[in-house]
Order: C-alpha cells, then structure tokens, then sequence
C-alpha cells in the first residue's frame, strides 16, 4: 500500500494494494488499514464452529494453532447466528455440535447446509450422544464426516480439519485419498497382490471406497471394518486374511487398541499390519509400532507407497 507526496504514476505499480497522495486525512488512512487488514485476513483459513455447551475452552483452537497458527476459530451459539456469519464471511469449514437432541438438530443444521452446499464449505458434525442406525444414515445425508465424543475428540477433529483446510485441493472430491488414484498402475508383470486378502478399517467411508477400489484394481478381496471393535469381528470370521490397513483415529476403538489386542490378545503375531495415520508427529510412528504395526504411512496416502509396503510385507 503505496502513500506518496509524488504524484507519480510509477510508483503506482501492479504490484501495489493501492495508491494514495499526502497529504492523507484520517478517514484516507482509516481505508487503507481497512484494506491491509481484509488482505491479511484473506489469507488465514476461517473455522466457524457451532454450539452452546462445547468448545469453549479453545482446546482444540490451540491443539490445532500449535501446527496451524494461521487459523482463526469462530463460535456461534446456534444455527441463526451461524447463517447471518455465513452469509456475511467466507469461512473455509463448520463444525456443528448436535448438542444432544439429533431431531432438532437436523432440522436446524439442514438449513445451514443448504448455505455451506451452495459455497462449497465442508460439515463435520460432532455428536456426545449414542444414536440410532436411522439417525446416522440421516446425518450422512448432510456430512460424510461424523465425529463422536471420546477422549481423543480434539485430535481426530484437528485431522478432520487438516484435511479439509490443507490437503485437500478439490472440495468435489474430499478425501483422503484421491478416487482416481484407483486406476494406479501396477509395475509390469506384477502379480504379487492377486488373490490376497486385505481388511481396511477406517470409520471414514470416503478412505474406505478409495482404497477399495485402488486394492481391487490390484485383485484383491477386500474386507471393511468401521472401527477397532469390527475390525477383530472380521478377523475371527475370516482367518485367512493377508494384510490389515489400520487407521488410527477412530472411535469406539482406535487402531492402537486394536492392534494390541490382535497382537496380544488374539495372538496373531505374523499378519502384517500397516497403520494409516493422518497425523506426522514425532515418535508416532514408534508408538504404532509399540501397538503392534509392522509399518506405518501418513494420509494422505501415497498409494504407489502403500503398494509398494503391501508387496514387500506380503513377500516377506
């Protein structure tokens, strides 16, 4: 932002905010900080979450600072105010709190989405009450991300959040990973992965039909569980599974908890399990291993990778 007693038509250069020429008055100022300020703040990633009784401890607002300083969070109480702030600013994703009462919520949150639809903003709804299949199918309807209460709410939600914000460049497609990384190729003449049996457990079903599909593609028979819990269910049915693809952040039970109990419990020792995490901290990936992994890969998954770790652990 250029201010200048020249009046010079150089220095009022493509490259400049905007010009102005002393002598400058308050209200001349007063617009060019304006300006600054509406520049600056177009460059953060804007969170509107909504709820009353949740959240207002800023928890997950520094969890998610920590990594993210760029990120401004916003709370509203309900879906009114949140429509008028929808309707005023560009936000870039909402969490909606159901706050207990799932038919009153979806009746409030489907006007809400029919704005944040129309803008292309992605949903997570949170929820701290246990619901009925119906229910479920009915939120799906708004969201394909659902995140339940649990001690580890604010870790998966900060996944959630990194992966709409930061890694997803298409909102038509958000998932991890990409659909048409289905079609990778196989290396020539590779016939390692036919026939073999993989379990894929991740509560996200986005991850589960791109993966699905990428492992098809490879002809294998793939099996899906939703949690740790479904994830041993299918392993008792089916015995002769080769390989698990083990997502960490899940509810009911999480992948480490599962991979203990497959490790200690059930006593499987020699099936390899590679664990999925959207999360690159330092000493995740010896913490999965200490759980049980016999490898790890972060999301969003590099599927020529992840191949490549099926064929080594399946040839080992």
């Amino acid at each position: 932002h250029i201010i200048s007693a020249f009046d010079d038509n150089r220095l009022n250069t493509a490259g400049a905010l905007a010009y102005l020429k002393k002598p400058v008055d308050r209200e001349g100022l007063e617009k060019a900080f304006a300006s600054i300020g509406t520049q600056l703040e177009d460059q953060f990633r804007k969170v509107l979450i909504i709820s009353v009784n949740h959240f207002k401890d800023d928890s997950l607002e520094q969890l998610f600072r920590q990594k993210h300083p760029g990120t401004l969070f916003e709370q509203v109480p309900g879906t009114e105010a949140a429509r008028s702030r929808i309707a005023e600013g560009a936000y870039d994703c909402v969490i909606a709190d159901m706050e207990g009462d799932i038919t009153a919520g979806l009746q409030h949150l489907s006007q809400v989405q029919e704005m944040l639809h129309a803008r292309n903003i992605p949903l997570i709804i949170y929820i701290d009450t246990d619901i009925s299949p119906a229910d479920e199918l009915q939120l799906k309807k708004i969201s394909d991300v659902i995140v339940r209460d649990s001690p580890l709410v604010n870790d998966r939600l900060k996944d959630e959040l990194e992966l709409f914000l930061f890694r997803v460049t298409s909102r038509e497609a958000p998932s991890e990973i990409k659909p048409q990384a289905a079609v990778a190729d196989r290396p020539i003449n590779d016939r390692s992965l036919d026939g073999r049996k993989v379990l894929v457990t991740d509560d996200d079903m986005r991850n589960v039909f791109a993966l699905t599909n990428l492992l098809e593609a490879q002809d294998m028979q793939v099996f899906a569980a939703a949690d740790g819990r479904e994830a041993l269910e299918t392993l008792r049915a089916n015995p002769g599974i080769d390989i698990v693809l083990m997502d960490i952040m899940m509810p009911e039970m999480d992948g480490y908890e599962a991979m203990t109990y497959i490790r200690k419990d059930m006593h499987i020792e020699q099936l390899p399990i590679i664990a999925l995490t959207a999360k690159a901290m330092s000493g995740d990936r010896e913490k999965c291993i200490k759980a049980g992994a016999s490898d790890y890969i972060t999301k969003p998954v590099d599927t020529q990778k992840l191949l490549s770790l099926m064929r080594v652990w399946l040839s080992a």
